[in-house]
């Protein structure tokens, strides 16, 4: 016959310990506006990948259906230039999100600079996490805004450097 027990009080209590509870950049990513209770839906829909330095995270052109964020390592993002050259546009680092295209495609590529850890989402379960869990879209719309504000500090710092290179000789001056 079976014989049915219960399980010892203390076991009933015990939370499944989640990967995001020891992610080292969970304090400083967008991932640490949820409250520990929402960590585990978070986790559930994340899939661990790990990178080697050179390798790929995303191609530009690509199909955008992936959102990530780094855990560990950086990441450097780049377009081709249609000579064949790589402009790099910025680095990311652990906390970093990548991967909120616009459009259905990604408009940059990225690759490991070293070995790296990441979360992969997927944007449709990503998005309906988001659309449960307001403060996540609080945070993502917080680090969206910072790095606007980033990139326009940038365009003012790239356009204002052909004019500092080029001064105005005496002659051009006294004319104006």
């Amino acid at each position: 016959m079976l014989e049915l027990r219960s399980l010892p009080a203390d076991c009933t209590q015990r939370r499944q310990e989640s990967v995001c509870d020891g992610c080292g950049a969970r304090a400083f990513s967008v991932c640490s506006s949820l409250d520990p209770s929402d960590l585990g839906r978070l986790d559930a829909i994340a899939e661990r990948v790990s990178l080697k330095a050179g390798e790929a995270l995303i191609r530009e052109g690509d199909a955008a259906v992936n959102l990530f964020n780094i855990a560990s390592g950086s990441v450097r993002i780049y377009k081709l230039l249609p000579d064949g050259r790589r402009q790099i546009t910025g680095f990311l680092f652990a906390g970093d999100f990548v991967g909120l295209a616009t459009g259905d495609d990604y408009a940059f590529s990225g690759e490991a600079i070293e070995d790296a850890t990441l979360c992969r989402f997927r944007k449709s379960e990503y998005r309906a996490l988001v659309r449960e869990r307001p403060r996540l879209e609080e945070a993502l719309l917080d680090r969206a805004t910072h790095e606007l504000a980033a990139a326009q500090h940038q365009v003012l710092l790239l356009g204002g450097k052909g004019s500092r290179l080029r001064s105005p000789s005496r002659a051009e001056a006294s004319r104006s």
